[in-house]
C-alpha cells in the first residue's frame, strides 16, 4: 500500500511539472523593420531558361542574431519564388527577370514580412544590418499629386503623339540595333533581404 502511495506521488509530480513547464511562456525577442540579411544564390538565374514560379534557392550568408540569440543561422537555405521573366529581344530589349522572398520563417513556426532591397553579382557585396523598408506607395501620390499631376498631365499632353505613332510603328523612335542583352545572375550573387515589419519571435 505505501509502494502504491508513493507511485501516485510521483506520477502526479511528473504530471505537475509538464503542466508547470506548458504553462511557463517561452523567451520572445523582436525582429525589427528594416532588419538586413545578407543571402547567397544557389543557383544561376538566366532570363532564357527561367520561368515565372521558379523556385529561387537562397544560402543565408550570416546569422541573425538579435539581443545576443541566434534566431537564423549561417547557412540556413530559404526560399524566394520568380515573378516576372522577359526574354531578351530585337533593338537593345533585354532581359529581365524578378523575384521575390516575401517570408522569413522562423523556428517557432511564424514568419517575418520580407522583400529583396538589392540583387548584385559581386558575392563579396556588403550588406548593412539596417536597411530602409519604405516603398513609395498610394499615400505618395495622394500627397504629391496636387503637384505632381498638372506636371503629369502636361507630359502626357505633349507626348501622346510620339506615343500613339510609336504604338502604331514599333521601334519607330528606337535607333539601337544590337540586340538585346539576356539577365543572368551567377551562383553566390549577393541578395539582400529586408525585414519590413516589426516580428516577434519565440525561441
Amino acid at each position: 500500500m505505501f509502494r502504491k502511495a508513493l507511485a501516485l506521488l510521483a506520477i502526479g509530480l511528473v504530471v505537475s511539472s509538464d503542466a508547470l513547464a506548458q504553462q511557463t511562456p517561452s523567451p520572445r525577442t523582436v525582429v525589427r523593420k528594416g532588419a538586413g540579411l545578407k543571402m547567397a544564390l544557389l543557383q544561376p538565374i538566366d532570363s532564357k531558361t527561367a520561368q515565372k514560379g521558379d523556385d529561387v534557392p537562397l544560402r543565408l550568408s550570416r546569422p541573425l542574431v538579435v539581443n545576443g540569440v541566434t534566431l537564423l543561422r549561417e547557412g540556413e537555405t530559404l526560399h524566394g519564388k520568380v515573378t516576372r521573366v522577359k526574354q531578351a529581344g530585337p533593338r537593345c530589349r533585354d532581359g529581365e527577370v524578378k523575384f521575390k522572398l516575401d517570408r522569413i520563417p522562423f523556428a517557432d513556426g511564424t514568419t517575418a514580412s520580407s522583400k529583396v532591397h538589392f540583387v548584385t553579382p559581386d558575392p563579396n557585396a556588403q550588406v548593412a544590418d539596417e536597411l530602409d523598408p519604405v516603398e513609395l506607395g498610394p499615400g505618395f501620390w495622394f500627397f504629391a499629386g496636387p503637384i505632381a499631376m498638372p506636371i503629369f498631365l502636361a507630359i502626357v499632353v505633349i507626348a501622346s503623339p510620339v506615343l500613339l505613332f510609336n504604338a502604331l510603328v514599333p521601334g519607330a523612335y528606337n535607333k539601337c540595333t544590337r540586340p538585346g542583352r539576356d539577365f543572368q545572375l551567377p551562383a553566390n550573387a549577393t541578395v539582400a533581404v529586408v525585414i519590413r515589419k516589426d516580428h516577434h519571435v519565440s525561441y
